[in-house]
């Protein structure tokens, strides 16, 4: 049998091995779309369940994004993936690639290399 003390340093040796997961940067400012505070994304469509209605901003964030991280999503993002223009220039973008935009925009804002 251990000798308690080895059992002290064993149980005292593991408690330090812990894990931090990683600290995500908070966006740097309210994100506005012209002079209204939504980043782009105008509604969720009809219940939330999409496709969501979002500005030419938008779509120019998630293209630039896109550029940048696309090749890191599963399956890659191209600008223009899930984006479909509406009469009022104005786009609808399918919930996938509203979700994608977001996580590309997390690992910028967190400083990940492509």
């Amino acid at each position: 049998m251990a000798r308690p003390n080895t059992l002290i340093y064993v149980f005292a040796l593991l408690a330090g091995c812990t894990v931090s997961p990683a600290v995500v940067a908070p966006p740097a400012a309210p994100s506005f779309s012209g002079n209204v505070q939504n980043g782009g994304v105008i509604d969720l469509g009809p219940g939330g369940k999409g496709p969501a209605h979002v500005t030419l901003e938008w779509v120019q964030t998630y293209a630039a994004l896109c550029r940048k991280y696309g090749q890191d999503m599963t399956p890659p993002d191209r600008p223009g993936d899930g984006l479909t223009r509406l009469p009022d220039g104005t786009y609808e973008v399918d919930l996938q690639h509203l979700a994608d935009k977001n996580v590309m925009a997390t690992m910028e804002r967190s400083g990940i290399l492509p």
